[in-house]
């Protein structure tokens, strides 16, 4: 016969603290957490709801400070290699390959169990000298633009997860582009990029990523009309990268979900890639500024659990001390989730409690519309 105990509120109590200790003990066994975070980790927190969450990674951090890689393992599980993936960085010279910045992050990657997104073989900016003045024919040019395709994929093979073949192809009027590719290789070259990706890497998932095409406006009518004709004729595409700097503020939630849901009915996946939340032009002092940013870092999450198709949620920069919008701004700022000590800042908290705590269909704060943002670029 068993035993009946009775239960009483102080053994209650005892029982849920045992409890509580011992999957803290459980979790904290893995190794603290930086910044002395409670909560699981963004990247546990992100794939119960579905989401590879990640970063882009500067192979110079990566190698020279082991808090950066500490913090980059612990909390995220995809990678973007910042520039080292890019044209003139893997081939500066014709013929001559560079692929130790490359290969350091795809081996992290992979010894940490990380998803990676190569990023990106076609593209206006960051393209080398022998390219920017070179005088070919077109076939040549053509060779090209395949090999440098084809020596990614030959290298990296299925160790990629998703690959941003071509990047900013569409300008905010929403037409091609002025790129030397357009201008080499015509406007067929977007189709033919994505068939020699698909050719070279038969298992990668292929993305088209821009910037600016958040909500419904010229590029983005442009972008999901190409993905529309790609799909319809089998031109191989998986996925649209959404990038979202947001250098002012971010737009009405309302309008980014109705974008992004006409995607998801293509059947496609939806990536944001690039996310960043300035706080330069934010009012109030810095402690107030870095609330606004929190609330619009959770907005943004709150918009991505609402439309199923986003499987994806990568920032552009792990830390404030390895942020590019310094730089493209020339003001000081702080747009990521962890400050340049590596710690959490507000955002960072919004983001871990939205992931936990969040319901669609029952939170209307995402319907609040918010001021418009101005375009940016990387």
């Amino acid at each position: 016969m068993a035993t009946i105990i009775a239960w009483q509120p102080e053994f209650t109590a005892l029982v849920v603290a045992a409890a509580l200790f011992s999957v803290g003990c459980a979790y904290l066994a893995d190794g603290p957490q930086t910044g002395a975070t409670a909560q699981p980790p963004l990247k546990v927190l992100a794939a119960k709801r579905g989401l590879n969450i990640g970063v882009c990674v500067s192979p110079e951090a990566l190698r020279n400070d082991p808090g950066y890689g500490k913090l980059l393992a612990e909390q995220f599980d995809i990678v973007t290699p910042e520039n080292a993936m890019k044209f003139a960085h893997i081939q500066p010279e014709r013929g001559t390959f560079t692929w130790d910045d490359a290969d350091q992050i795809v081996d992290f990657a992979v010894q940490h169990g990380m998803k990676i997104r190569s990023h990106t073989a076609l593209w206006h900016h960051a393209v080398p000298e022998w390219i920017a003045d070179g005088a070919f024919a077109r076939r040549q040019w053509e060779q090209i633009a395949k090999d440098q395709i084809a020596a990614i994929a030959q290298r990296y093979g299925d160790r990629l997860t998703y690959w941003d073949v071509v990047n900013e192809a569409i300008a905010d009027d929403g037409q091609l582009r002025e790129t030397i590719w357009l201008k080499t290789l015509g406007p067929d070259y977007l189709e033919k990029a994505y068939r020699w990706a698909h050719a070279a890497a038969p298992n990668v998932k292929l993305v088209y990523n821009d910037y600016g095409a958040e909500m419904k406006n010229a590029k983005s009518d442009a972008i999901y009309a190409m993905a529309r004709d790609f799909l319809d004729r089998g031109v191989p595409l998986h996925a649209i990268g959404f990038q979202m700097h947001f250098i002012k503020s971010m737009p009405d939630p309302r309008k980014i979900a109705e974008n992004l849901r006409r995607f998801a009915e293509l059947g496609l996946e939806l990536h944001v890639t690039e996310l960043d939340i300035a706080i330069q032009k934010m009012s109030g002092t810095r402690a107030e500024q870095l609330e606004q940013q929190a609330d619009l870092y959770r907005r943004v999450m709150e918009v991505c659990l609402s439309v199923k198709a986003v499987t994806v949620f990568q920032m552009w920069g792990l830390d404030d001390g390895h942020s590019w919008v310094p730089w493209f701004t020339k003001q000081p700022d702080a747009a990521l989730l962890f400050d340049r000590d590596y710690q959490p800042k507000p955002a960072y908290h919004a983001v871990t409690r939205t992931l936990a705590e969040f319901q669609p269909d029952a939170d209307a704060d995402a319907s609040q519309t918010c001021p418009v943002i101005a375009d940016s670029v990387k």
